[in-house]
């Protein structure tokens, strides 16, 4: 992983096999901040990469840099974005 995506809060799940059968793995990552900076860049380069990205951020309404970021890329279908205030614990159990 490169710096950029060590200095932003991730959570990567992978899903594997279930009751002895094996399952096609898909590498799922939690992004906080994705509405710009540091945020946008991991949400995008995770998404180039592979990985199913759910991209948070606080305000819905500054979310059109990674929408055009993810669709230069060719990736917006990876992402699934989402309002999350990490200060906030209702809108934590909303997403």
């Amino acid at each position: 992983m490169s710096d950029c995506e060590w200095a932003c809060l991730l959570t990567v799940l992978q899903f594997g096999g279930f009751g002895g059968r094996l399952m096609a793995q898909e590498k799922i990552a939690v992004v906080t901040g994705s509405s710009s900076g540091i945020g946008l860049a991991t949400s995008v380069e995770l998404a180039l990469n592979g990985y199913r990205v759910v991209a948070t951020m606080r305000d819905m309404g500054r979310r059109a840099k990674l929408e055009d970021a993810a669709q230069k890329g060719s990736v917006r279908d990876r992402l699934d974005l989402r309002r999350v205030d990490i200060t906030e614990t209702d809108s934590l159990a909303d997403a």
